[in-house]
C-alpha cells in the first residue's frame, strides 16, 4: 500500500495543474430557452341581430404584426370573459375553440368554451368569466406533416368539435380584433361563434392570451 503525504508544496501543485486543466477543458455551451410571451389582453365586441350566426377570428397565431406575441407555435389561454347584453328578450349561443383544420373549402373547430340558449329579459346582461391561473389551457394543434396528423389538440380534450364547416376557410377573411374583416382563419387560431335565435344581442369576448413556440 502506499500512503502520499500532501506537503503543503504538493497541494499547490496539485491546485495549479487542476486549474490548468480545467482552463484547458472545452467550453460548455449553455442553451437558454426563449421564454413565453406576456400576457395580452384582446377585446371583440359584435352586435348580432336576430335569427343570425356569425364568426371572427379572436387571435390570429400567426400574425406577429397586427397581435402582439412573438412566438408562433401555441397559444396559451389565461383567461376568458364573455358577457351577452340583450336589448330584448333573446336565446343565444356563444362558442369560442381552436381551429384544427383549414382549407380553401371547409375548416374544423375543437370548442372548448360555450354559452348555450341563455334567455333573458330586456336590458339585461349575462358575464361568464372563466380563469386558467395559474396554470393556462395549451391551445397546440397537432398540424398536418407531423407525427401526429391527425388535427388533434393533446393538451385539450373535448367532444365539441365542428368539422367541414364552410364558415372557416383559409382563403376567406373573417372580423377580428383588428379590422372588421382582416384575418384569415389558420390552424391554431382562437376563434368565436355566435347565433342568436330570437332577439337581437351585443356580445363582447375579452381573451388574455400568450404564445409560446410549441
Amino acid at each position: 500500500m502506499v500512503i502520499t503525504i500532501m506537503t503543503p508544496k504538493l497541494t499547490r501543485l496539485f491546485l495549479f495543474v487542476s486549474a490548468l486543466f480545467a482552463l484547458c477543458a472545452p467550453a460548455r455551451a449553455w442553451v437558454f430557452e426563449e421564454v413565453p410571451d406576456k400576457n395580452v389582453t384582446v377585446t371583440y365586441r359584435l352586435a348580432v341581430a336576430a335569427n343570425v350566426s356569425t364568426a371572427a377570428v379572436l387571435v390570429d397565431l400567426s400574425d406577429t404584426t397586427n397581435f402582439p406575441h412573438k412566438q408562433t407555435g401555441v397559444l396559451n389561454i389565461s383567461s376568458i370573459q364573455i358577457e351577452i347584453d340583450k336589448a330584448a328578450a333573446s336565446t343565444t349561443t356563444v362558442k369560442i375553440g381552436v381551429v384544427n383544420f383549414v382549407d380553401s373549402s371547409t375548416g374544423s373547430v375543437t370548442w372548448f368554451r360555450r354559452v348555450e340558449g341563455v334567455t333573458n329579459a330586456s336590458n339585461t346582461n349575462v358575464e361568464l368569466f372563466r380563469s386558467y391561473t395559474p396554470n393556462f389551457l395549451k391551445l397546440r394543434v397537432n398540424p398536418a406533416g407531423t407525427p401526429l396528423t391527425d388535427g388533434s389538440t393533446p393538451f385539450l380534450l373535448s367532444n365539441d368539435i365542428t368539422t367541414g364547416s364552410t364558415i372557416y376557410q383559409n382563403d376567406v377573411a373573417l372580423p377580428s380584433p383588428i379590422s372588421t374583416g382582416g384575418s384569415v382563419p389558420g390552424v391554431g387560431d382562437l376563434v368565436l361563434f355566435a347565433q342568436t335565435y330570437t332577439g337581437a344581442v351585443t356580445i363582447t369576448v375579452e381573451v388574455q392570451y400568450h404564445a409560446d413556440k410549441r
